[in-house]
């Protein structure tokens, strides 16, 4: 599933990046990612830390891992709370974070380079770092199911080739029955997860443009991701991992979907409602200033032609 994340995110920022400018567009990420992480991070630490660490809460309080638990919101990750399960891993999920930072940085820089429009440009460069990551890190003795980071993020490059050929590509059940053959079969052989992008991506956008019923109660899949770890971890340790894999389930997907309504209702939506409010003119101005900083710098290193 998070491969499908990342590809999906890939081809809907790149609409996001054709309709605005590039301090816009990253103003937009940052405004639909920060918040709602940032208030998953803050609950961690002050509720379900608070609630369960063995510590005092004073040396809870001061110690150093709970100051740098809070670096999980600029993407300094940190899985664990003082104190809190005997050490072991609260949000695991987080690994995911530095990799999307990784692709929002990667389209900002092709952007930057007059790069992203070009899109036989990109087919050529995302095939050209699938092949070669795969052959860097190719590993006889690596395990199965190997999912990494690399893989993350070409699947998020794939997503975003995908949208620059949309009006190319044809979109069939039967293409994606291949594509999801394709996906399973990489995903699960060691060495070859790398080359899972493109099918992978594929069949994230088809789903995409299926014809789905609206959910009424607003985009809660942020949310459940950000939430659903914790919640897990937490029903484990309350019930001794006694609870049977089905009740599990259900307990876990109905808190983690609560605690995201929460947030999409508290901090996420209000927020996306006022963005044209946060990102004001003074976006568009500072983008040209760094947009030409930007260019200033490429023509210097000579990888710009001067300007005539």
């Amino acid at each position: 599933m998070v491969p499908m994340f990342f590809a999906l995110s890939g081809y809907l920022v790149s609409g996001s990046l054709e309709r605005n400018n590039l301090v816009r567009f990253l103003g937009l990420r940052i405004l639909r990612i920060v918040p709602a992480l940032a208030f998953e991070i803050f609950l961690c630490a002050l509720v379900l830390g608070v609630s369960f660490t063995k510590l005092p809460l004073y040396e809870y309080f001061v110690s150093r891992e709970f100051i740098v638990y809070f670096g999980n919101i600029v993407g300094w990750i940190h899985f664990t709370l003082p104190g809190v399960f005997e050490g072991k891993v609260i949000n695991l999920q987080l690994w995911t974070i530095p990799y999307e930072l990784e692709c929002y940085a990667a389209i900002a820089v092709i952007s930057m380079l007059g790069l992203f429009r070009r899109r036989s440009f990109n087919l050529v460069l995302v095939s050209v770092l699938t092949v070669g990551i795969s052959y860097l890190t190719w590993d006889p003795m690596a395990p199965q199911n190997n999912l990494n980071g690399r893989a993350l993020v070409l699947a998020f490059l794939f997503g975003v080739v995908i949208y620059q050929y949309r009006d190319k590509l044809a979109f069939s059940p039967s293409l994606a029955v291949v594509a999801t053959i394709l996906s399973v079969v990489l995903l699960s052989r060691a060495n070859y997860t790398i080359l899972a992008g493109a099918p992978i991506a594929y069949l994230t956008v088809y789903i995409g443009l299926q014809q789905f019923p609206p959910i009424r109660f607003g985009d809660l899949s942020y949310g459940v991701y950000l939430f659903h770890y914790p919640i897990l971890r937490t029903v484990n340790e309350i019930t001794g991992n006694g609870i049977g894999i089905i009740a599990g389930f259900a307990i876990v997907l109905v808190l983690s979907a609560g605690c995201a309504l929460i947030s999409w209702n508290l901090i996420e939506r209000p927020l996306l409602e006022q963005k044209k409010a946060i990102l004001g003119p003074w976006v568009d101005d500072l983008n040209t200033a760094v947009t030409e900083a930007a260019r200033s710098t490429l023509r210097f290193m000579r990888f710009l032609p001067a300007q005539s």
